[in-house]
Protein backbone atom coordinates (compact mmCIF):
# COMPACT_ATOMS: atom_id res chain seq x y z
CA UNK A 1 0.00 0.00 0.00
CA UNK A 2 2.82 2.43 0.89
CA UNK A 3 4.57 1.82 -2.45
CA UNK A 4 1.31 2.42 -4.30
CA UNK A 5 0.77 5.71 -2.48
CA UNK A 6 4.35 6.75 -3.29
CA UNK A 7 3.87 5.93 -6.97
CA UNK A 8 0.62 7.92 -7.11
CA UNK A 9 2.26 10.87 -5.35
CA UNK A 10 5.18 10.76 -7.77
CA UNK A 11 2.91 10.76 -10.80
CA UNK A 12 0.99 13.69 -9.34
CA UNK A 13 4.21 15.64 -8.76
CA UNK A 14 5.29 14.99 -12.32
CA UNK A 15 1.98 16.22 -13.71
CA UNK A 16 2.13 19.37 -11.56
CA UNK A 17 5.67 20.17 -12.74
CA UNK A 18 4.56 19.44 -16.30
CA UNK A 19 1.72 21.98 -16.03
CA UNK A 20 3.80 24.64 -14.25
CA UNK A 21 6.53 24.51 -16.87
CA UNK A 22 4.17 24.65 -19.84
CA UNK A 23 5.16 21.25 -21.18
CA UNK A 24 4.98 20.74 -24.89
CA UNK A 25 7.24 20.99 -27.93
CA UNK A 26 10.28 23.02 -26.99
CA UNK A 27 9.17 23.44 -23.37
CA UNK A 28 9.91 21.74 -20.09
CA UNK A 29 8.00 18.67 -19.19
CA UNK A 30 7.99 14.94 -19.38
CA UNK A 31 8.98 13.34 -22.64
CA UNK A 32 6.13 10.84 -22.61
CA UNK A 33 3.88 10.79 -19.57
CA UNK A 34 4.57 9.95 -15.95
CA UNK A 35 7.53 7.73 -15.19
CA UNK A 36 6.89 4.12 -14.24
CA UNK A 37 8.07 3.34 -10.73
CA UNK A 38 11.53 1.77 -10.80
CA UNK A 39 12.69 3.41 -14.02
CA UNK A 40 15.61 5.82 -13.85
CA UNK A 41 14.66 9.47 -14.10
CA UNK A 42 16.80 11.76 -16.26
CA UNK A 43 16.41 15.51 -16.64
CA UNK A 44 17.93 17.25 -19.68
CA UNK A 45 18.50 21.01 -19.37
CA UNK A 46 19.46 22.75 -22.60
CA UNK A 47 18.23 25.90 -24.33
CA UNK A 48 18.40 24.36 -27.82
CA UNK A 49 15.28 22.36 -28.79
CA UNK A 50 17.27 20.17 -31.19
CA UNK A 51 19.65 19.12 -28.42
CA UNK A 52 16.78 18.37 -26.03
CA UNK A 53 14.90 16.27 -28.56
CA UNK A 54 18.05 14.46 -29.66
CA UNK A 55 19.04 13.61 -26.09
CA UNK A 56 15.50 12.43 -25.32
CA UNK A 57 15.54 10.17 -28.38
CA UNK A 58 18.86 8.60 -27.38
CA UNK A 59 17.71 8.01 -23.81
CA UNK A 60 14.47 6.45 -25.06
CA UNK A 61 16.46 3.51 -26.45
CA UNK A 62 17.27 2.33 -22.92
CA UNK A 63 14.54 0.11 -21.42
CA UNK A 64 15.29 1.04 -17.81
CA UNK A 65 15.15 4.81 -18.41
CA UNK A 66 11.90 6.70 -17.95
CA UNK A 67 11.00 9.16 -20.74
CA UNK A 68 13.27 12.15 -20.20
CA UNK A 69 12.14 15.32 -18.47
CA UNK A 70 13.12 18.36 -20.53
CA UNK A 71 13.89 21.92 -19.41
CA UNK A 72 14.80 24.87 -21.62
CA UNK A 73 16.11 27.17 -18.88
CA UNK A 74 17.10 27.38 -15.25
CA UNK A 75 13.61 28.17 -13.98
CA UNK A 76 12.15 25.05 -15.57
CA UNK A 77 15.12 22.99 -14.39
CA UNK A 78 14.57 24.04 -10.77
CA UNK A 79 10.88 23.14 -10.92
CA UNK A 80 11.53 19.73 -12.44
CA UNK A 81 14.47 18.95 -10.16
CA UNK A 82 12.24 19.65 -7.17
CA UNK A 83 9.19 17.76 -8.43
CA UNK A 84 10.85 14.81 -10.16
CA UNK A 85 13.99 14.20 -8.06
CA UNK A 86 16.00 12.99 -11.09
CA UNK A 87 18.68 10.33 -10.84
CA UNK A 88 20.78 12.10 -13.49
CA UNK A 89 20.76 15.68 -14.78
CA UNK A 90 22.25 16.42 -18.20
CA UNK A 91 23.06 20.12 -18.00
CA UNK A 92 24.19 22.62 -20.62
CA UNK A 93 27.37 24.41 -19.55
CA UNK A 94 26.10 27.79 -20.72
CA UNK A 95 22.42 28.60 -20.98
CA UNK A 96 21.32 31.87 -22.55
CA UNK A 97 20.67 33.63 -19.25
CA UNK A 98 22.46 31.45 -16.71
CA UNK A 99 25.80 29.88 -16.03
CA UNK A 100 25.49 26.10 -16.01
CA UNK A 101 28.07 25.60 -13.26
CA UNK A 102 26.16 27.92 -10.92
CA UNK A 103 22.90 26.17 -11.81
CA UNK A 104 24.50 22.79 -11.07
CA UNK A 105 25.05 23.90 -7.48
CA UNK A 106 21.40 24.90 -7.15
CA UNK A 107 20.18 21.61 -8.61
CA UNK A 108 22.41 19.66 -6.22
CA UNK A 109 20.74 21.48 -3.33
CA UNK A 110 17.25 20.71 -4.69
CA UNK A 111 17.97 17.08 -5.64
CA UNK A 112 21.00 15.98 -3.60
CA UNK A 113 21.05 12.42 -4.95
CA UNK A 114 21.17 13.51 -8.60
CA UNK A 115 24.31 12.87 -10.63
CA UNK A 116 25.10 15.83 -12.87
CA UNK A 117 26.68 15.47 -16.31
CA UNK A 118 27.75 18.73 -17.94
CA UNK A 119 27.31 19.06 -21.71
CA UNK A 120 29.19 21.72 -23.67
CA UNK A 121 30.35 22.88 -27.06
CA UNK A 122 33.35 24.62 -25.47
CA UNK A 123 36.70 22.91 -25.86
CA UNK A 124 39.60 23.56 -23.53
CA UNK A 125 40.44 22.50 -20.02
CA UNK A 126 39.32 25.63 -18.14
CA UNK A 127 35.55 25.00 -18.48
CA UNK A 128 36.12 21.38 -17.46
CA UNK A 129 38.16 22.45 -14.42
CA UNK A 130 35.35 24.80 -13.36
CA UNK A 131 32.67 22.15 -13.70
CA UNK A 132 34.59 19.30 -12.08
CA UNK A 133 35.77 21.42 -9.17
CA UNK A 134 32.13 22.42 -8.63
CA UNK A 135 31.33 18.75 -8.11
CA UNK A 136 29.71 17.60 -11.35
CA UNK A 137 30.01 13.89 -12.01
CA UNK A 138 30.51 13.89 -15.77
CA UNK A 139 31.64 16.17 -18.58
CA UNK A 140 30.86 15.69 -22.28
CA UNK A 141 31.45 17.64 -25.46
CA UNK A 142 28.18 17.83 -27.37
CA UNK A 143 29.74 16.50 -30.55
CA UNK A 144 30.35 13.22 -28.69
CA UNK A 145 26.82 12.77 -27.34
CA UNK A 146 25.76 10.26 -29.98
CA UNK A 147 28.73 8.05 -29.07
CA UNK A 148 29.14 8.57 -25.34
CA UNK A 149 25.93 9.85 -23.75
CA UNK A 150 24.58 6.49 -22.60
CA UNK A 151 28.03 5.35 -21.46
CA UNK A 152 28.42 8.53 -19.40
CA UNK A 153 24.99 8.17 -17.80
CA UNK A 154 25.67 4.54 -16.89
CA UNK A 155 29.07 5.46 -15.45
CA UNK A 156 27.81 8.20 -13.13
CA UNK A 157 24.89 6.03 -12.03
CA UNK A 158 27.48 3.42 -11.03
CA UNK A 159 29.29 6.00 -8.91
CA UNK A 160 32.13 6.74 -11.32
CA UNK A 161 33.20 10.09 -12.76
CA UNK A 162 33.06 10.28 -16.55
CA UNK A 163 35.10 12.78 -18.56
CA UNK A 164 35.03 12.67 -22.36
CA UNK A 165 38.35 11.41 -23.70
CA UNK A 166 39.39 14.58 -25.57
CA UNK A 167 38.72 16.70 -22.49
CA UNK A 168 40.58 14.24 -20.27
CA UNK A 169 43.58 14.47 -22.60
CA UNK A 170 43.58 18.27 -22.37
CA UNK A 171 43.37 18.17 -18.58
CA UNK A 172 46.44 15.93 -18.46
CA UNK A 173 48.44 17.84 -21.08
CA UNK A 174 47.79 21.30 -19.62
CA UNK A 175 48.46 20.30 -16.03
CA UNK A 176 47.10 22.12 -12.97
CA UNK A 177 44.40 24.73 -13.43
CA UNK A 178 45.61 28.28 -14.08
CA UNK A 179 43.84 30.48 -11.57
CA UNK A 180 42.99 33.98 -12.74
CA UNK A 181 41.46 36.54 -10.43
CA UNK A 182 38.15 38.13 -11.38
CA UNK A 183 39.98 41.33 -12.34
CA UNK A 184 42.48 39.42 -14.46
CA UNK A 185 39.57 37.80 -16.30
CA UNK A 186 38.16 41.27 -16.96
CA UNK A 187 41.52 42.41 -18.31
CA UNK A 188 41.86 39.29 -20.44
CA UNK A 189 38.49 39.96 -22.09
CA UNK A 190 39.65 43.49 -22.95
CA UNK A 191 42.97 42.17 -24.26
CA UNK A 192 40.94 40.01 -26.62
CA UNK A 193 39.44 43.22 -28.02
CA UNK A 194 42.96 44.38 -28.88
CA UNK A 195 42.95 47.24 -26.37
CA UNK A 196 46.09 48.86 -25.00
CA UNK A 197 46.81 49.36 -21.31
CA UNK A 198 45.58 52.96 -21.22
CA UNK A 199 42.21 52.04 -22.71
CA UNK A 200 41.91 48.99 -20.45
CA UNK A 201 42.62 51.22 -17.44
CA UNK A 202 39.95 53.71 -18.54
CA UNK A 203 37.40 50.94 -19.08
CA UNK A 204 38.01 49.48 -15.64
CA UNK A 205 38.40 52.77 -13.81
CA UNK A 206 41.92 52.02 -12.59
CA UNK A 207 45.34 53.53 -13.16
CA UNK A 208 47.40 52.55 -16.18
CA UNK A 209 50.09 51.06 -13.94
CA UNK A 210 47.47 48.80 -12.35
CA UNK A 211 46.23 47.67 -15.76
CA UNK A 212 49.80 46.96 -16.84
CA UNK A 213 50.36 44.92 -13.68
CA UNK A 214 47.31 42.77 -14.44
CA UNK A 215 48.47 42.20 -18.02
CA UNK A 216 51.91 41.16 -16.82
CA UNK A 217 50.36 38.75 -14.31
CA UNK A 218 48.30 37.13 -17.08
CA UNK A 219 51.34 36.71 -19.32
CA UNK A 220 53.28 35.16 -16.45
CA UNK A 221 50.52 32.71 -15.53
CA UNK A 222 50.10 31.62 -19.15
CA UNK A 223 53.84 31.36 -19.70
CA UNK A 224 53.86 33.65 -22.74
CA UNK A 225 55.54 36.96 -23.59
CA UNK A 226 53.13 38.64 -25.98
CA UNK A 227 49.60 39.90 -25.50
CA UNK A 228 48.40 38.21 -28.69
CA UNK A 229 49.91 34.94 -27.50
CA UNK A 230 48.03 35.31 -24.22
CA UNK A 231 44.73 35.73 -26.06
CA UNK A 232 45.44 32.72 -28.28
CA UNK A 233 46.41 30.64 -25.24
CA UNK A 234 43.28 31.72 -23.37
CA UNK A 235 41.05 30.82 -26.32
CA UNK A 236 42.66 27.40 -26.73
CA UNK A 237 42.21 26.55 -23.07
CA UNK A 238 38.66 27.86 -22.82
CA UNK A 239 39.15 31.07 -20.85
CA UNK A 240 37.78 32.99 -23.84
CA UNK A 241 35.13 32.06 -26.37
CA UNK A 242 35.91 34.03 -29.50
CA UNK A 243 33.75 34.45 -32.57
Amino acid sequence: MGAARDARADRGAGRRAHRRCGAGPGHAGHGGGAAVTGLLRILCVDDHPVVRSGVAAMLATEPDFAPADLAANGHEARLLATARRPDVVLLDFRLRKEDGVDLAGEIKALAPAAKIVMMTTYAGDEPAHRALQAGVHGYLLKDSLDRELITAVRAVLAGRRYVQSEVARQLVENGPRVMLTARERDVLALLAEGLRNKVIADRLGVGEATARSHVEAILLKFGVRERTAAVAHAARRGFLHLG
